[in-house]
């Protein structure tokens, strides 16, 4: 688009030969028209500059929301809890020069300027923070809503859909929310037409320009036929598909956290204690849900649904120590009567000086090791042929909170033991891997591709023997390895290093690319495999 000047109809990747109709092109406008003007450089660093962007914005929604709706601290740790989800960044995530950053940042852009117009009223429950209720700014915020719509629609078109759901369905469950929409439904009229306004014109003229082609593409093939039939084999899972996803790559502190989040939202939303929150899992669960039941499914699709679950996650953890605290300590003492009239000789044991200071000790040991793992990513110690290791925050951070209970502290003392308990259940190991992931600097297809073309251009032959249609090739692939032309289709020179599909022969040296894809290298190629997966 940059190149050619043609601003209305994006090209498919590589070809430039076909029209890209899947989805409307606001986020190509975005990439294009900056490197157009020479404000961002034609690289990675231009292509992903507004993805890092959306979903830094996006991070700060996060925290305002949980700022918003409890204090602080929630939205603190549910942005910690979003960071710590591996997926989220780093695989088809928000780094990514693709179109889930602007969708993410639309549903929490969305959700947090509907939560202001509702503090806006006058018709407040008594939760809500005095501080954030105000008069002014209804329209401003509404207006801001729709804007964030017409990001998420003309970026990726229906994937946004959910966000007004979402918001209509919160806004007839809680009396508040349909006070305010009955008083301020006008404004909400308007900011719709402003909305179709800003959106209709580019339909119009993909209408006019390609007919019943545009609508069958864009609805009946990427919509229609993508969600209840086979577009692409590879993207058929079962229901479960995204429960089983978060379950693997998120700590299972995490979801004991979230868990407990929905269960203290759902309870006190039926009471009315805190109406606006019941957004949260309206949020969560009802896209989830729709999402689940279709036959296609990739992970990347419920990304904008996982910040309300960070945000149940933070919930609990923030409000832990000041709801919890009575509860905890009613517990703790109702358990240590009932063990005193059950297990008299093992609670006269505990009470031992000796015992206590090994309980101490003990604490202090797994407190090391939590901190040690934090420090150093893995800690493993040998005592008299036993080996003891430790990855992570949530096995020592739970064996110090047991040993605490048995040390049977004064009540003075159990509010730390209850911070312990939830500073274990938060993903401070897998937050820590993502931070040393952003800086790994580690580019095996840059560095393949620049590499390649470095040894053609010293008088190797040139080219890339490609053994597969260019359709199932991914856009990144293509990005890195289309300008080593020509591309030549079938058999070739063996001198040339050859782009193809995996398992590779047992005698053929290759870098591999992820995606089950690889590249064969000659003799004269072998040191463009140092530095990358190769084999």
């Amino acid at each position: 688009m940059a190149a050619t000047g043609d601003w209305l109809v994006p090209r498919m990747i590589a070809t430039a030969d076909g029209p890209f109709l899947e989805k409307p092109p606001l986020k190509f406008w975005l990439v294009a028209l900056p490197q157009r003007l020479g404000v961002l450089p034609s690289n990675e660093f231009g292509l992903r500059f507004w993805d890092a962007v959306f979903g830094a914005v996006s991070f700060v929604y996060v925290y305002l929301i949980g700022s918003l709706l409890l204090y602080p601290s929630c939205g603190f740790l549910a942005v910690l809890i979003l960071f710590a989800h591996a997926p989220l960044l780093f695989s088809h995530g928000l780094r990514s020069n693709t179109m889930d950053s602007a969708v993410v940042l639309a549903y929490c852009g969305g959700v947090y300027h509907y939560l202001r117009w509702i503090l806006s009223f006058d018709v407040r429950a008594a939760d809500e923070p005095s501080n954030v209720r105000t008069n002014g700014g209804r329209p401003v915020h509404v207006l801001a809503v729709a804007l964030y719509f017409v990001l998420g629609f003309m970026t990726k078109f229906v994937a946004v859909l959910f966000l007004p759901v979402i918001l209509g369905v919160t806004a007839l469950v809680v009396p508040q929310h349909r006070r305010a929409l009955a008083r301020g439904w006008r404004t909400w009229v308007l900011a719709a037409g402003v909305a179709a306004a800003l959106i209709a014109p580019w339909f119009a003229f993909a209408w006019s320009r390609f007919g019943q082609t545009f609508w069958h593409t864009i609805l009946g093939i990427h919509v229609y036929q993508r969600f209840t039939s086979t577009l692409d084999p590879g993207h058929l899972h079962p229901w479960h598909y995204y429960l089983g996803q978060m379950f693997a790559f998120s700590e299972s502190g995490t979801l004991v956290l979230t868990a407990l989040g929905m269960a203290l939202v759902v309870g006190w939303s039926a009471r009315r204690y805190a109406p606006s929150t019941i957004l949260l899992v309206i949020w969560a669960l009802l896209p989830l849900a729709a999402i689940s039941a279709v036959t296609s499914k990739l992970y990347h699709y419920a990304f904008p649904f996982l910040p309300p679950l960070a945000l149940l996650g933070g919930y609990a953890a923030a409000i832990a120590p000041a709801v919890g605290w009575a509860p905890f300590d009613r517990a703790l003492d109702r358990g240590y009567v009932w063990a005193s009239g059950r297990f008299i000789g093992v609670v006269r044991f505990l009470r031992r000086r000796a015992t206590r200071v090994a309980l101490v000790f003990a604490i202090a040991f797994c407190f090391a090791l939590a901190v040690g793992s934090l420090i150093f990513g893995r800690v493993q110690l040998s005592i008299g042929g036993t080996e003891l290791a430790s990855a992570g925050v949530l096995r020592p951070g739970l064996a110090a909170f047991l040993f605490g209970v048995l040390l049977m502290p004064a009540r003075q003392f159990r509010r730390q033991l209850l911070l312990m308990l939830v500073v274990s259940l938060l993903p401070l190991q897998n937050y820590r891997d993502s931070l040393a992931l952003l800086g790994a600097g580690v580019h095996p297809r840059r560095s393949l591709s620049t590499c390649i073309r470095t040894v053609q251009a010293a008088g190797t032959p040139s080219g890339l023997q490609v053994d597969d249609p260019l359709e199932t090739i991914s856009h990144s692939i293509v990005y890195y390895f289309e300008p080593i032309g020509p591309w030549v289709r079938g058999k070739a020179d063996p001198a040339i290093p050859a782009l193809k599909r995996e398992p590779l022969g047992a005698h053929e040296r290759a870098a591999s690319l992820g995606e089950g894809m690889a590249v064969t290298l000659p003799p004269a190629f072998a040191r463009c495999a140092a530095g990358s997966d190769s084999r």
